[in-house]
C-alpha cells in the first residue's frame, strides 16, 4: 500500500495543490470538507497522515475533536489554523496533535512540513510502509503498538511489564482462541515454569490494569479448567 494522506476541512484549492505535491512523491490523498465525515473515515480506514483545518469554533470544541481523533488511531495529525497563539498551540500538542501549522503559509511550505511528519512516522519510527497499520492492533478501546511497546486504553497510556505486554499482544492477535497456561508459557514467554501460578498472576495484573471485571469480562475471559480467552470485540 502506498502512503496515504487524509485532508479534512481545508479549502478545495489547497487540497488540489497539496494533492499535486504529494503525487510527485507517490503519495495518494483523500479529501472531505466535513469534520464529522473526516473523523469517521479516519477511524475506519488506516492512513499515514491526517491534515485537519480547525473549524471556526472555540478552543474547547477543538480539543474535543482532537481527543476523539487521537483515541481512534496513533496516526500523526497536522493541524492548520489561520492564527496560533502560544497557549492554544501548547494545548493542542499536549492533547494529541503532532504539528500545528499556519493555514496562511504557502502550499509548498505546508506540503514540505507534512512530508517531514510523514517521513518520521513511516521511516524513522520503522513502520512497515507497505502495511502502515498492520503492527498496531485496535481492540475495542485498546490500541496496542508492539513497535513502541505501548498500550493505550480509551486514549490513556497503560504501563505494562514485558511479560504482561507480550501476553496481551498474543491474546489480541488470537481472539476467541482458548489458551492454556502451558501454551502461554511455552509459546508466549518461551519458558517452562509453574504454569498455572505464573500465568494466573500475570492475568490478574493485566485485568487490573485493563479495568476488566473477572465476573463480567470485556477482554479476558477465564475458561474454567482449561485456560483463558481474549474476547472478540463487538
Amino acid at each position: 500500500m502506498e502512503n496515504q494522506v487524509l485532508m479534512v476541512g481545508i479549502s478545495l484549492q489547497l487540497f488540489e495543490r497539496l494533492q499535486t505535491l504529494f503525487l510527485e512523491e507517490s503519495i495518494s490523498s483523500a479529501y472531505t470538507a466535513s469534520i464529522q465525515e473526516g473523523a469517521r473515515r479516519f477511524a475506519e480506514k488506516p492512513c499515514h497522515l491526517l491534515i485537519l483545518a480547525l473549524p471556526e469554533e472555540n478552543k474547547e470544541t477543538w480539543l474535543k475533536i482532537l481527543a476523539a481523533l487521537r483515541k481512534s488511531r496513533p496516526t500523526p495529525i497536522m493541524l492548520l489554523a489561520d492564527e496560533w497563539d502560544e497557549d492554544t498551540r501548547t494545548e493542542m500538542l499536549k492533547d494529541g496533535a503532532d504539528m500545528c501549522f499556519s493555514a496562511k503559509s504557502a502550499p509548498e511550505a505546508i506540503g514540505a512540513h507534512a512530508l517531514a511528519l510523514l517521513r518520521r512516522y513511516t521511516l524513522y519510527n520503522h513502520y512497515d510502509i507497505s502495511q502502515p497499520d498492520a503492527s498496531v492492533l485496535h481492540r475495542g478501546e485498546l490500541v496496542i503498538d508492539p513497535i513502541r511497546h505501548r498500550l493505550t486504553l480509551a486514549g490513556n497510556e497503560v504501563r505494562l511489564r514485558r511479560r504482561e505486554f507480550r501476553l496481551l499482544l498474543y491474546f489480541a492477535e488470537n481472539p476467541g482462541i482458548v489458551l492454556t497456561p502451558e501454551k502461554i508459557c511455552e509459546t508466549v514467554w518461551m519458558t517452562e515454569s509453574h504454569y498455572n501460578r505464573d500465568v494466573s498472576a500475570v492475568i490478574a495484573e493485566l485485568r487490573k490494569k485493563l479495568k476488566d471485571d473477572l465476573k463480567h469480562p470485556v477482554y479476558i475471559e477465564t475458561v474454567h479448567g482449561v485456560g483463558y480467552r481474549f474476547l472478540p470485540y463487538k
